[in-house]
């Protein structure tokens, strides 16, 4: 019996990030942006923003698509950053049937910083994740199986969160977030 549980996944869409004036600020993404290309739009993840060639010698990057576990997780890496345009957090949800046993076609793996590189959750660590008993915390990332597109996986089952408030760039958390439609698929 193919099971029904679905592993909800957050990406927290901020766009490149590039100076202007001496200040670190990002992007944002367009409303185009997020109806073309959803929770695949182009952005920073947390190890590649957090690892530099020049200043650390170790090369923390993980290949794949960088997600968070928790919508909190992705609302924090969105809160305090200085935005040209609006970031947007896309939720999607991935059959458990995906990821483990034999219809696998996704891989879910760490980012390395807390364990070994490439670790990846059992069944069992991310069934006690989203029963709230042991939560998985930080980055993690999805990588295609077998030449699985992550693309037809993902897109058919987003939902995209703007922030409702913006002051002087930077998303203001505490007026929450709305369920925004994309403007074309």
């Amino acid at each position: 019996m193919e099971s029904t549980i679905e592993v909800p996944v957050y990406r927290a869409i901020t766009g490149r990030g590039k100076f202007v004036d001496k200040n670190w600020v990002f992007e944002g993404v367009s409303d185009q942006e997020l109806g073309q290309r959803g929770i695949l739009c182009n952005n920073f993840s947390f190890v590649q923003f957090d690892s530099s060639h020049s200043n650390n010698p170790i090369d923390r990057r993980v290949y794949g698509l960088p997600i968070f576990l928790n919508f909190d997780e992705a609302v924090h890496w969105i809160e305090g950053k200085k935005n040209e345009t609006v970031p947007a957090i896309v939720e999607s949800k991935i059959p458990i049937s995906v990821l483990y046993g034999d219809s696998r076609k996704v891989r879910l793996v760490r980012n390395g910083l807390e364990e070994r590189d490439d670790y990846e959750p059992t069944e069992e660590e991310l069934m006690a994740h989203l029963k709230g008993d042991k939560l998985i915390r930080g980055e993690s990332f999805l990588q295609g199986t077998n030449g699985t597109g992550l693309d037809e996986i993902l897109r058919s089952h987003e939902t995209i969160y703007r922030p409702n408030t913006m002051q002087d760039g930077k998303v203001y958390v505490a007026d929450g977030f709305s369920v925004a439609e994309p403007t074309q698929k």
